[in-house]
């Protein structure tokens, strides 16, 4: 007879508000803030789990909440124009996403799920925008980070244009031929 699942495996104790705390003071987004905030926050965070396989968010829906992984991975993956689907990242443990669409409710810009299973504490906007009025340095120590994110996007897409320029004036020039060719010629030979 096969052994019955070790409860604390299947179903982990919640985290007390001061594990919370030591756990988002390592987070790359909260790692400025005093610990009086950081117990603010805890306090409106909420935990929520996810099986392996398990979509956490959908590119395109509502968005307004922020995911910070406690324990397992995530696969961030986004649909293409084309219907094909390309993973543009994969995050453990004190990463996050979906801070893109926190402030302002915006839909997802890309799809979440776990890659197995994950433990993840969320922060809605709602109470977020609320501790921001009350504690205005707590909104400047957040959108430092996002600032800091925007700018390392940026970085990153300035690496990727810059790797063959050349290729690049060459799609841009094919797409424009396309574009001029007329519709009644639909076997005329493309550059």
């Amino acid at each position: 007879m096969k052994p019955a699942p070790n409860l604390a495996q299947t179903h982990p104790p919640r985290l007390s508000t001061i594990e919370r705390m030591i756990f988002l003071k390592e987070v790359p987004f909260f790692q400025q803030l005093a610990v009086e905030q950081l117990r603010i926050l805890a306090a409106v965070c909420e935990e929520q789990g996810a099986a392996a396989d398990q979509r956490i968010i959908y590119q395109g829906e509502p968005g307004g909440t922020l995911y910070i992984i406690v324990a397992g991975q995530v696969g961030i993956e986004r649909e293409r124009e084309t219907g094909s689907v390309a993973r543009v990242a994969t995050l453990n443990r004190y990463n996050y996403f979906g801070e893109v669409s926190l402030f302002d409710g915006g839909a997802y810009g890309a799809s979440a799920f776990a890659l197995q299973p994950t433990r993840m504490l969320t922060l809605n906007r709602i109470p977020l925008v609320a501790l921001i009025r009350q504690y205005p340095d707590l909104g400047l120590v957040i959108l430092s980070e996002l600032s800091q994110r925007l700018q390392q996007a940026h970085s990153r897409i300035t690496e990727l244009t810059r790797v063959q320029p050349g290729q690049l004036v060459q799609l841009f020039d094919q797409l424009e031929a396309q574009q001029e060719r007329p519709d009644d010629e639909p076997n005329a030979p493309r550059p």
